[in-house]
């Protein structure tokens, strides 16, 4: 079921367990989300920690830059890391992804299709999943998304392969992939 957002409202949710990244850990993301809008900066889908150290992982619409991205978002205290790939247009549905493999690379998937790898980190642990904003501490929000967002998920202990975000890009459910790890669901 989609959510609908006007740019103002969000929703939140603890995860079933956290997700821990500042351990080592992997950890997986995906959304299908749409904007109404190509000229503004939006959030489909952020995890955060509750309190504490800023930190996140977060899918983004980023109509504020140049040729309209979509970005895999990570906030590691203060220092922010973004990965862009791919683009989009108004009222058009895309299908996000962002992982994180043992090793500490970090990828983006777009429809499918794989995006700019990089190295990080995200310290701490992510424990709370929000829709159709940003928040790195869990109490305050921003850049909040005009548009809809679906099938949101976050798996833990797994990077998702190009096979698995190739499947959920077209239509698979996430709660048939790698069901065990799954931690979050919306």
């Amino acid at each position: 079921m989609a959510r609908s957002f006007t740019g103002s409202q969000r929703i939140t949710g603890s995860l079933a367990a956290t997700l821990s990244p500042g351990t080592g850990d992997q950890f997986s993301i995906a959304c299908w989300a749409r904007s109404t809008t190509i000229a503004t900066f939006g959030y489909a889908l952020c995890f955060s920690g509750q309190s504490g150290v800023d930190r996140a992982a977060s899918l983004a619409f980023r109509g504020d830059v140049s040729g309209d991205p979509l970005e895999f978002y990570r906030l590691n205290n203060a220092t922010g890391h973004s990965l862009q790939g791919g683009t989009y247009a108004a009222d058009t549905w895309k299908f996000l992804g962002g992982r994180r493999n043992g090793s500490g690379t970090f990828d983006l998937c777009v429809d499918g299709t794989m995006y700019n790898t990089a190295t990080g980190n995200v310290t701490n642990t992510l424990t709370l999943m929000v829709l159709g904003a940003f928040s790195a501490n869990g109490s305050s929000f921003s850049a909040n998304l005009s548009g809809q967002v679906a099938e949101a998920a976050a798996w833990t202990g797994i990077a998702l392969s190009d096979a698995e975000f190739n499947s959920l890009a077209k239509g698979f459910q996430p709660w048939r992939v790698r069901t065990k790890q799954l931690v979050g669901y919306a």
